[in-house]
């Protein structure tokens, strides 16, 4: 009887030796594989999403347990024309939560994405049109083609840092939190914003909310809804900008307070408050208007 109660502890402690050894023996595999993740996954991104392109992926950290959550640190997007370089996106830290039964191929489907401390900056080229890291279909082994899929059911922001230089002006935000969705599909996305905020440095102006909806394909974007409250503002705009060209881009002041939207730097200095709604059509250097604002600054009715 003492012998076999012996043997039963032995074979325990003998299991539990085992067991020990082999989750070290894992965790050791786990922890060297893991720093080629970073490498391994950045060379997928640029192979896959942006290969024959100014734009490089990079990423230093990934950790998680991989089933339904993946955390990246560090996150990098640099551009590099040879004339230009500059870090179009950084972001300290994501976390993506999923269900590892809706990832097929090459198609993503995220449940839940959240990011802290990004930067974004965006530069237009020489024609004027914005420089975007728009991911392009790329050959498969068949001879035809693998576009990227994406789908973010909901999607937060935090500390969301904007540096938009825009020829002789310069827009930069800081404090930006925005909540949403996004779907890109077939080479063509759609990026729901359901609620928003944020801070306009250069005119110390308040964003106190913000809801948008925005189709986009390369560089063609139709605005379906953009809706905006600032300090003493409030803006609604529809429409599109297609081919280098805006399309029925509708503006609507409800009101808008003039002495904000010069310090933005849209008009001429001036103070007052105006109502109405604007349409413009054409290039931006050439820009037919038609529409009627009034108010305690201008007056105006113009385009028929």
């Amino acid at each position: 009887m003492v012998k076999k109660l012996r043997k039963i502890r032995f074979h325990r402690r003998l299991s539990l030796l085992l067991a020990v050894v082999l989750s070290l023996a894992i965790s050791i595999i786990i922890l060297k594989r893991s720093a080629f993740l970073p490498y391994q996954f950045s060379k997928f991104v640029n192979e896959h999403y942006f290969k024959d392109s100014p734009f490089k992926f990079s990423c230093s950290r990934v950790s998680g347990d991989f089933v339904n959550r993946i955390k990246f640190e560090k996150l990098a997007l640099e551009y590099d024309n040879g004339r230009d370089s500059y870090t179009v996106f950084w972001v300290g830290e994501v976390d993506v939560n999923y269900r590892l039964s809706r990832l097929i191929g090459l198609k993503l489907f995220i449940d839940d994405l959240d990011l802290k401390d990004v930067r974004i900056r965006l530069e237009q080229d020489e024609a004027g049109r914005l420089i975007l890291p728009i991911p392009e279909s790329q050959p498969d082994e068949g001879g035809g083609s693998v576009s990227p899929h994406l789908e973010v059911d909901r999607f937060n922001i935090h500390g969301l840092r904007v540096f938009f230089s825009g020829g002789e002006r310069n827009l930069r935000l800081r404090d930006v939190s925005l909540a949403g969705s996004l779907r890109y599909v077939n080479d063509a996305g759609v990026l729901e914003v359901a609620s928003g905020t944020g801070y306009l440095i250069d005119t110390e102006t308040s964003i106190h909310s913000l809801r948008m909806r925005v189709d986009f394909k390369g560089q063609d974007v139709q605005l379906r809804e953009f809706v905006t409250r600032l300090d003493h503002s409030y803006i609604m705009v529809t429409g599109g900008y297609l081919d280098g060209r805006f399309n029925h881009l509708q503006l609507v002041f409800n009101p808008v307070d003039l002495k904000e939207l010069s310090n933005l730097g849209l008009i001429p200095p001036n103070q007052g408050q105006l109502g109405g709604n604007v349409i413009c059509d054409g290039p931006i250097d050439s820009l037919s208007l038609k529409g009627s604002l009034t108010g305690t600054g201008w007056g105006l009715v113009f385009g028929g």
